[in-house]
């Protein structure tokens, strides 16, 4: 029966996570423990010892210690990890897993919704914990419930909504702005009503109901 090795194990890792994606030696080494059932430290020098293995033959490139990413081929060479993508990226996934998305009110701006800039990009995240280096221009709001990939857009969705009803919108069409982003996630009306209802205010809720019944009678 075939085995597969230590290496192998990590390279295929390497190879399903996303270009230009920040990749924690120190979630790659849980998981990789997990796996082989291993010790953690002894899981985190083997880990060390392959990242910088790989990264000396260039099929990963090394953005500061204990973070690598998956560097892109351009005409200019291998693209660079931008600090405030890997930021953003920190904040908003872990692995292939979203832990958090754009929120009010400068998703807003984001969508189109209203050409008015806010000072700072607001994220709502699972890390809402973390410390935001100086100058970072980021928001950190703590949210509603654990966000993961399935239910992250119907949280956004919410807020999207809830902030055209809170903060100026200057966009010819806003309905059909939103409506556009709907469907790019696929969300299922009665389901953002039971997100609404679970994870909202009466106002919040009232506003979501508003939206999908306008026009109807």
């Amino acid at each position: 029966m075939y085995k597969q090795g230590y290496s192998e194990y990590i390279r295929n890792c390497i190879n399903l996570m996303e270009h230009n994606r920040p990749i924690y030696t120190t979630s790659l080494a849980q998981e990789f423990a997990g796996h082989f059932q291993l010790d953690l430290q002894y899981a985190r020098k083997i880990v060390n010892q392959n990242m910088k293995r790989l990264a000396d033959k260039g099929i990963i490139a090394r953005f500061s210690k204990g973070i690598y990413y998956r560097p892109i081929e351009t005409p200019f060479g291998k693209s660079v990890l931008n600090k405030s993508d890997m930021l953003y990226n920190t904040l908003t996934y872990e692995n292939s897993e979203i832990i958090g998305y754009e929120g009010c009110p400068s998703v807003l701006n984001t969508l189109g919704l209203s050409t008015q800039l806010t000072a700072e990009k607001n994220i709502v995240t699972n890390r809402y914990r973390m410390i935001i280096p100086k100058g970072a221009n980021i928001r950190l709001t703590k949210p509603k419930c654990h966000i993961d990939s399935g239910n992250f857009c119907y949280l956004q969705a919410i807020d999207i909504i809830r902030g055209t009803r809170e903060y100026p919108i200057d966009a010819k069409d806003p309905r059909k702005i939103i409506e556009k982003h709907l469907a790019k996630f696929n969300i299922e009306p009665l389901k953002l009503i039971a997100f609404a209802k679970k994870y909202g205010t009466e106002k919040t809720l009232t506003g979501i109901l508003d939206f999908f019944t306008e026009g109807l009678v």
